[in-house]
C-alpha cells in the first residue's frame, strides 16, 4: 500500500525532531525504504507476529505491508497479557475520533500522530483483538 500523504516526510521522534535513520543494515539519512522488511529475516515467527501486530497502525500509515500477515498466533508467547491489554486500550483510543487530547498524547505523543493513525489504521478492528 502507499503511505499516507506526507507520512514519511513528517516523521518526528519523541522530542519533535526530524526522524533520523537508526537502521542496523546501512547508514541512511532520514527514512530509507532499502531495509523495509529485512527485520523479518532475523526474527523468530512469534516475535515477527508480535512486532507486526503491535506496530500495525503505524505500518499501515507508512505504507508498509506486514511480512508475517499480522497473525495473532504466537503474540501471547512474546507479549504478556497485561501488555496485550494495554495495546488493546491504545487501539481503542486511536479508533476514537473524539478522544481527549490528554489521551491522544498519552498514546501517540503528538495529536497529529493520533489523527493520522486513527484515519489511516484499522484501529479497533477484530483482527487486532
Amino acid at each position: 500500500p502507499a503511505a499516507a500523504p506526507g507520512a514519511i516526510e513528517s516523521l518526528r521522534d519523541q522530542e519533535g525532531r526530524e526522524w533520523e535513520s537508526n537502521s542496523s543494515f546501512a547508514p541512511a539519512r532520514g527514512v530509507s525504504r532499502d531495509s523495509v522488511g529485512r527485520y523479518a529475516e532475523h526474527l523468530p515467527a512469534a516475535w515477527l507476529a508480535a512486532v507486526e501486530w503491535l506496530c500495525a497502525p503505524e505500518m499501515k500509515v507508512l505504507g508498509l505491508d506486514p511480512v508475517g500477515g499480522q497473525a495473532m498466533e504466537g503474540v501471547q508467547d512474546v507479549v504478556g497479557g497485561d501488555e496485550l491489554d494495554v495495546e488493546r486500550q491504545r487501539i481503542r483510543v486511536i479508533g476514537d475520533p473524539h478522544a481527549p487530547e490528554a489521551e491522544q498524547r498519552r498514546w501517540c505523543i503528538f495529536p497529529g500522530a493520533y489523527r493520522r493513525l486513527g484515519s489511516g489504521s484499522s484501529a479497533g478492528s477484530s483482527a487486532r483483538t
